[in-house]
């Protein structure tokens, strides 16, 4: 029976990160090769014929494209990630909480001069 030429090779074939940031390395037609999206764009890197050293220097170069994209995205706030669609309140910062106290203080301050000065 011959031999079913091309495609990719399981037993070669390794996953990388873990969901959004995840990437593949596999083998097809006798090269190593890897696989991520980003920015919703699949893209793909070849690393030449397969071997062990290809298949590490694939699987560092992919880690360290994920772990870009990772810190690259982490920072970024998207407009559907507020409280309504997540069920989370957004966290209190001690900058929100000291203002808040500060003008709750200053509120208190002005009703007690309020309440003091005679009426003119």
């Amino acid at each position: 029976m011959p031999k079913k030429r091309g495609g990719r090779d399981p037993k070669f074939s390794h996953t990388i990160g873990e969901k959004p940031h995840v990437g593949r390395r596999y083998v097809e037609n006798g090269r190593v090769r890897i696989e991520w999206s980003e920015g919703g764009t699949r893209r793909r890197r070849s690393f030449g014929e397969n071997s062990p050293e290809a298949r590490s220097e694939a699987d560092a170069a992919l880690e360290e494209i994920l772990d870009t994209e990772r810190r690259n995205t982490e920072n970024v706030r998207r407009p559907d990630q507020d409280e309504k669609s997540t069920g989370q309140p957004k966290p209190v910062t001690a900058e929100a909480l000291a203002r808040s106290l500060v003008l709750s203080l200053m509120d208190t301050a002005d009703r007690i001069a309020e309440w003091i000065r005679p009426e003119q």
